[in-house]
């Protein structure tokens, strides 16, 4: 057969090749499966603007006890460790010193009062006397110095027996706080000598109310300052052994300056300690509240990740499909974070990130997948005892 064309002999190749039966058509590529993630709501609620740090718990009084005289310690009216009223008697040194000084005091001044009671009485008679010119005028004056001296004597043993009586109270030492009694120094029938700052007898320390002292930056000043003018600023300390547990105080200190070498501020709260969780020297981790942000909206902090124009999000739609989207983080708040550029309500991304993009089809996963199987379990085979053989 012959074409009388180029074109017409084309066209009957191709329509030969289309019906030889070893050709086959091009097969369409199935759409990929959903990509695997977890999920969580966009929430809206408020949140506070803290600030974190790390403190050192310490008593509001702290009261180291030295004696006032010297004595030998008799008796010790405490446990060491107790809980002890203010007045409480801790400790008494022998009296018996004392009060042989009181009685030397007081029978002083029962002789000065004697002789005072005399001039007295010698002072009336030579009045009268040197009212009818009997004695001179400079006799009359020896009279009256001698009387004058001898109550001033009195006014002298009366300190002394005022002394005396306080030496002797003293031998009695006191709290002069409530609080927890430390290490007693001294024991029965050691000397304590009066004042001996580097050696006192034991030291007593409040515990509740107790202090917590930590430090912020100087930056966070202003922000401090503005925050206790509105009202108590509550203060939340947490022990590092029992982060569940958060006991609740309040900033009652601010420091006049601002340290020159570190650049931070040294603060102080307040917490009322009744069952006495903080212990002195003991760090605790410390979140002060300055604010409040209303209605903000949070998601977990998974959910943000970092993409090539910043921090993003990736939306869930109705239909199960991926939005990209840019957002601004703000604040954390414990495993949250506050956001922009979302709604109440929305689903979002916080697991399975990696593979997505912009379109991607998804499948929610529940939020806690468990390895668990559901298959039933077959029962044990019971062993036969095997007979030993001779």
């Amino acid at each position: 057969m012959r074409f009388s064309s180029p074109s017409l002999a084309i066209a009957s190749l191709v329509a030969a090749v289309s019906l030889f039966p070893g050709c086959k058509k091009p097969v369409a590529r199935s759409a990929p499966p959903p990509v695997p993630v977890r999920t969580a709501q966009v929430i809206q609620r408020n949140v506070p603007i803290t600030r974190d740090g790390v403190g050192v718990v310490q008593p509001l009084h702290s009261v180291a006890i030295l004696s006032q005289v010297e004595g030998v310690l008799t008796h010790v009216h405490f446990k060491e460790g107790d809980d002890v009223e203010a007045g409480a008697l801790l400790v008494t040194l022998d009296q018996r010193p004392f009060k042989t000084a009181l009685l030397a005091a007081q029978a002083q001044l029962a002789e000065a009062r004697a002789n005072s009671e005399k001039a007295a009485a010698d002072l009336d008679r030579y009045a009268k006397l040197h009212d009818k010119k009997a004695i001179s005028d400079s006799d009359f004056s020896q009279y009256s110095a001698v009387a004058t001296g001898a109550e001033a004597s009195v006014a002298v043993q009366q300190a002394a027996v005022a002394t005396a009586k306080l030496n002797l109270d003293y031998t009695e030492i006191r709290a002069p706080i409530a609080g927890r009694t430390g290490r007693l120094t001294f024991r029965e029938g050691s000397l304590v000598r009066p004042n001996d700052a580097t050696q006192p007898l034991l030291t007593i320390n409040q515990l509740a109310p107790i202090g917590v002292s930590f430090s912020l930056p100087e930056a966070d000043l202003g922000p401090v300052q503005r925050s206790l003018k509105k009202g108590p600023v509550t203060v939340r300390a947490t022990v590092p052994s029992d982060d569940n547990r958060a006991l609740s105080g309040e900033l009652d200190y601010i420091d006049n300056t601002v340290g020159l070498t570190t650049g931070t501020i040294a603060l102080r709260a307040k917490f009322k300690n009744d069952d006495g969780a903080l212990w002195p020297g003991q760090f605790v981790n410390i979140t002060l509240k300055l604010d409040e942000l209303v209605d903000a909206l949070v998601v977990p902090g998974t959910a943000v990740v970092d993409g090539q124009q910043g921090s993003q999000i990736f939306v869930v739609r109705p239909d199960k499909t991926i939005e990209v989207r840019h957002i601004n983080p703000g604040i954390l708040d414990g495993n949250d974070i506050v956001i922009d550029g979302a709604k109440p309500g929305e689903t979002v991304v916080i697991d399975g990130q990696l593979r997505l993009m912009a379109g991607s089809k998804v499948s929610i996963r529940p939020p806690e997948e468990t390895a668990t199987s559901t298959a039933p379990v077959a029962p044990a085979k019971k062993k036969t005892a095997q007979s030993s053989k001779p």
